[in-house]
């Protein structure tokens, strides 16, 4: 016998639904993880770069820094023109400042590295999380199973239900019979005997037992 089970097949795709999420959550953590790893990698490998380009530019610095000093001893006994000084001159700013920018992008990639790691924690977190709420979900949706087999009644062995005194609707108490179920390999027969034939029977006596063509009729009906 089944149940009205609606909310329990309910309430088990509700609990299926929330696994699919879970898991789905999982993944998302993961692509971030390795997404944010990936950005890692790649910060630190911009970083040492910066840092080879940050050593060219210092040595430039150094050298036009020389420059600018030779050519300020040449320009002050006419050795050189007034323009050859301030290309020099130039040549040194320019250096310093390209000096100043690698520095710059330096930090910022640096920095960039070190949201990136915040981030991969972050997310080796939140898979920690996703795992414990997908193993919650999993108890759910055992749990669910578990009511939902509850409303299927099975009797212990084969047979016909006898008068079923319950009514469509009504709500039953923990423990109340609902029917009656007689076993199929048995026969038995109901017989209504006078007070002054029962001293005349003993156990295991055999009988007779007659059945007449209307009442054969009916049963085969």
């Amino acid at each position: 016998m089944i149940l009205d089970n609606r909310d329990q097949k309910m309430a088990l795709e509700q609990s299926q639904a929330a696994l699919t999420t879970a898991k789905s959550n999982i993944s998302t953590a993961e692509a971030t993880t390795t997404a944010t790893s990936k950005n890692i990698n790649s910060s630190e490998a911009a970083v040492a770069t910066a840092n080879a380009q940050i050593e060219a530019a210092k040595v430039n610095v150094w050298k036009t820094s020389q420059d600018l000093k030779r050519y300020a001893n040449l320009v002050k006994d006419h050795s050189i023109t007034e323009q050859q000084y301030e290309q020099a001159l130039a040549a040194k700013q320019s250096a310093d400042k390209q000096l100043q920018v690698l520095v710059e992008q330096r930090n910022q990639i640096a920095q960039q590295t070190t949201i990136a790691s915040s981030q991969t924690a972050a997310s080796s977190q939140q898979i920690s999380v996703a795992n414990s709420v997908a193993k919650q979900r999993e108890v759910d949706v055992e749990n669910a199973k578990l009511n939902l087999s509850y409303t299927v009644i099975l009797a212990p062995e084969d047979g016909y239900v006898g008068k079923v005194p319950t009514q469509a609707g009504q709500y039953l108490q923990a423990g109340a019979q609902l029917f009656a179920l007689v076993k199929n390999d048995q026969k038995w027969v109901v017989a209504n005997f006078k007070e002054t034939q029962v001293d005349k029977m003993v156990e295991g006596q055999k009988v007779k037992i007659e059945i007449d063509a209307f009442l054969i009729k009916n049963l085969k009906g």
